[in-house]
């Protein structure tokens, strides 16, 4: 059973000003030197790390997301299909960073049992 701390904690994440404010705490409290806040990002960018990954990948993406641009998604796929490996993209419309909408809510557990269903089934031939 979840605490009154736990429950406030849970509500607390969900909101998007908590959400914004992490953004853009984690920006500021990033370093100062050009060079060490790029080397910083590129850690945490999938894409740089895209060509290591040999599972499938399946990227879900809010068309209506301030946080994250789709490019990212579009370059992670396009490099992740360069190297040989299976990459899909769905693009949520009128989603942001968090997906709300019941109907695309669905589309996100459809598309991951399609691609689960399809690659358990390569996996067993």
């Amino acid at each position: 059973m979840a605490s009154a701390t736990s429950t406030h904690w849970t509500k607390k994440r969900m909101s998007w000003s908590y959400i914004t404010y992490l953004y853009r705490h984690s920006w500021h409290s990033m370093p100062k030197a050009k060079e060490k806040r790029m080397e910083l990002l590129r850690e945490r960018s999938p894409l740089y790390h895209a060509r290591r990954i040999a599972s499938p990948w399946l990227l879900i993406h809010g068309d209506a997301d301030l946080i994250a641009p789709i490019a990212q998604s579009e370059d992670i796929r396009q490099e992740v299909k360069r190297k040989g490996g299976d990459a899909k993209l769905v693009v949520l419309k009128g989603e942001g960073h968090i997906f709300r909408h019941p109907g695309n809510l669905e589309t996100v557990l459809s598309r991951a049992r399609e691609m689960a269903d399809e690659n358990v089934a390569a996996a067993v031939k």
